[in-house]
């Protein structure tokens, strides 16, 4: 008799000569355990990029819970009839329970990384990261990005491996976490914004252009660098330039710019114009604390 039916089969050994001398012997298929039903399963975010977790309900009150993940099983103890399993790395799981000597039916579920948008030079792929919904996805530049720059870009963090990549005026790139150039280049034109949620470290050089008002050579101009740069390579070596620190002070042309302070620089051309100025280098991140060095003064 071959079956998977729960029950109890009875069978019998019988005497060849004599069909009423037998013997019953029973032959029992026990139910398998009910499987673990799936409950909540939170794939990685922005802000736990690598792992998930999910829910299991619908466990017995006592039996074997095990986990796979590739050619790994582990048991896991539960208390109730329900587990959550955090801190789950990117893959799939499969779970079973038993009862001893018998093991349920699979479920599965997979932890997913999370999506990246890449721009390959001519489109994106698989979004395009246009708005706050494209916060928990990470973009990545692999060709030139100008001419289709016309809207704000949105990612967890940004990555430029190739290409001349070009933020257009009045245009912002918003990221949660780190901006790397590891190739090619990035620029913001005037008025373009990079804005940073997090407090984490970047990489790679990017250049930041402002342009001033009309300025006549005697007039002064506030400037704060966002990236890591000296004072020297922002300015023209020897224009007069003042910070203020218990009265006016002239940095060092060597001077790196103070992240967060703010640099007097005098016009530097002889007639009245605009000035293009353009920071280059790592730029700055998390908060910028400057003491007030003169209580109730402007």
């Amino acid at each position: 008799s071959n079956t998977n039916t729960p029950g109890i089969y009875t069978f019998y050994a019988e005497c060849s000569s004599d069909a009423i001398c037998r013997t019953p012997t029973n032959f029992v298929i026990n139910a398998l355990p009910t499987a673990p039903t799936l409950g909540t399963i939170t794939q990685p975010t922005c802000a736990t990029p690598t792992t998930g977790s999910v829910d299991l309900t619908n466990l017995p009150a006592s039996g074997t819970l095990s986990q796979k993940v590739g050619t790994t099983t582990t048991v896991v103890s539960y208390t109730g009839n329900s587990k959550t399993l955090s801190e789950l790395a990117v893959g799939t799981y499969t779970f079973t329970v038993s009862n001893g000597s018998c093991e349920s039916s699979p479920v599965s579920v997979t932890i997913s990384p999370l999506v990246t948008n890449t721009w390959n030079g001519t489109s994106w792929s698989p979004n395009i990261p246009k708005d706050e919904t494209h916060f928990n996805e990470n973009i990545i530049f692999e060709g030139d990005y100008d001419a289709n720059n016309d809207k704000d870009l949105y990612g967890c963090s940004c990555e430029v491996k190739s290409g001349i990549v070009v933020i257009k005026e009045n245009h912002t790139m918003n990221i949660i976490n780190d901006l790397k150039v590891t190739g090619g280049s990035l620029t913001f034109l005037n008025t373009a914004s990079l804005v940073q949620t997090n407090d984490v470290a970047n990489t790679g050089n990017i250049t930041y252009n402002r342009t001033t008002p009309k300025i006549r050579p005697t007039d002064y101009v506030y400037w704060s660098s966002p990236v890591i740069q000296t004072i020297g390579s922002f300015s023209t070596t020897g224009s007069l330039k003042y910070y203020y620190d218990l009265g006016w002070k002239a940095p060092s042309d060597l001077d790196v710019m103070a992240k967060g302070l703010g640099y007097i620089i005098r016009g530097q051309v002889d007639t009245e114009t605009t000035y293009d100025a353009s920071f280059v280098g790592v730029p700055h991140n998390g908060p910028a604390p400057i003491t007030s060095n003169t209580p109730d003064k402007y």
